[in-house]
Parts: structure tokens; C-alpha cells; sequence
């Protein structure tokens, strides 16, 4: 089957003029409630954004993925089931002492109960009661989906180091989807791709994430790549987001 007859599944990322674009549907308005304003032409540096289809705003591991890249805190499952740890790191970041563990202070602080108490949860001995799992629950998927949210995570990983771009690493390497549907050579497949970045571009990055969320960031990425790796590269789906380069074309 060639990239034209594929057919995009639930969660990949569609770009106009792509496969599958012709029949997304826009969603409409719940009653009562508004639309989402008109999707970014251009980043905070004035760069290209693709446009991205309003069928397919809800994308959890797009978001997680990305939120996880962009602040260092793992949010791997923060906002699909995953649990308390990870609610925690992606609510509250990771603790001073050891980066792979939540901030239990700051969680305590943050949901009204005692720094043990949190450990407890963490080490299940027991688990938070109904108001407190909600709670927990709704902090983790503020600070990946607001704006006020992302921003915070985002100026407490920098405050922290864990925002930047690694000394030794200036490549993106973005693993999904992707290809040139133009090209027979370089059609769309599952690959690894690597493509230079500046600190100049990571801020851009980050503050497009921040204004625009999970689907912003990828639009940009999709531009960076058009521009810095292949005329006409188009990413559909992003399943992972790393520093360093990738020999995986």
C-alpha cells in the first residue's frame, strides 16, 4: 500500500495537503460553548506554521511526549492512566535530591496534605482518597494543557536545568511518521530523524509550546524540519522526542 492509500489513525497529526487531510472533518462546537480560535500561521520568530485540521485536537501521548521533551519531567502517562508518580512528576516536577523521583514537598504543599503522606502514596503503602486523587488528576493535566500551566512547568524546568538544550547534543532526533509524500525514495514510514538546533530555535520551540500547546510544537517542528533537514518534509506522527543525532533515515 502506498503513503496515499494509508489511511491516518486516531492521534496522528494531520497536515494540509497530506493523506487523509481531504476528509477530516472540522469538530463542531459543544452547545452552548465556543470554538478554538484560529490555529498560529507563524511562531514567535515569524516562522511558517503549518496549519493543523480541527479534527484531531485530543492527542494524550503526543501531549505527554512532548511535555516530557520540553520540561525534562517525565509525564509519560500523567494524563492516560498512568500512576501516581507520574501524576505527581508532571504536576510538580522532580525533587531537588533526585531528579528520576516527584517533588514531594512541593506535592504536599500543592494538595494540602503532609510530605509523608504523599511518600506513602508513592511507596503504596496507600492510596489518595477520591478528592485527592481529582485533585492530583487535575493539576498533572493543567500543567500539560493551559497555557498558564505549561508556562509554569516550563519556567520551573529552566529555573532547574532541566530545560536545556545538552552542551554536547544541538539535534533534535524525532522519532515517527514522517517522510516527503513527493518523494518515492523518501515516502512516508516509521523513521528517526535528526535536524541541528540553536538555542535561538529551542526558544522558539518553548515559547510556541507554551502559547499554542502539544499541537503548536509540532506544527513548528514540521516547519524547522522543512527548512533545516528536507524541502517538503512533513511529519504525521510524532511518537518520541530526544537530544542527539539518529543515523535512521
Amino acid at each position: 500500500m502506498s503513503p496515499k492509500d494509508e489511511t491516518p489513525n486516531k492521534g496522528q497529526i494531520i497536515l494540509p495537503g497530506l493523506p487523509g487531510a481531504e476528509d477530516a472533518a472540522p469538530q463542531s462546537p459543544a452547545a452552548g460553548g465556543t470554538s478554538e480560535p484560529p490555529f498560529p500561521t507563524t511562531s514567535r520568530s515569524g516562522a511558517h506554521l503549518p496549519q493543523i485540521d480541527a479534527h484531531d485536537r485530543e492527542t494524550p501521548q503526543l501531549r505527554e511526549s512532548m511535555f516530557s521533551f520540553l520540561t525534562g519531567r517525565d509525564g509519560h502517562g500523567a494524563t492516560t492512566g498512568g500512576g501516581v508518580a507520574s501524576k505527581l512528576m508532571a504536576a510538580f516536577g522532580p525533587s531537588k535530591r533526585d531528579s528520576s523521583r516527584p517533588d514531594t514537598a512541593a506535592a504536599a504543599k500543592g494538595l494540602g496534605v503532609s510530605q509523608r503522606q504523599v511518600q506513602r502514596w508513592l511507596k503504596g503503602e496507600n492510596a489518595p482518597r477520591a478528592d485527592r486523587a481529582k485533585g492530583l488528576d487535575k493539576r498533572a493535566r493543567q500543567a500539560m494543557t493551559t497555557k498558564t500551566g505549561r508556562a509554569r512547568s516550563l519556567k520551573s524546568a529552566m529555573a532547574s536545568g532541566h530545560a536545556s538544550m545538552p552542551p554536547s547534543k544541538n539535534s533534535l532526533t524525532i522519532a515517527g511518521y514522517q517522510g516527503i509524500s513527493s518523494d518515492k525514495t523518501a515516502g512516508y514510514r516509521m523513521r528517526e530523524c535528526s535536524v541541528q538546533m540553536t538555542a535561538a530555535d529551542l526558544k522558539d520551540l518553548q515559547d510556541t509550546w507554551v502559547a499554542h500547546g502539544d499541537k503548536g510544537a509540532a506544527a513548528w517542528m514540521t516547519s524547522h524540519m522543512d527548512a533545516h533537514y528536507a524541502s517538503g518534509w512533513h511529519i504525521r506522527e510524532i511518537e518520541d522526542l530526544s537530544w542527539g543525532n539518529s543515523s535512521n533515515y
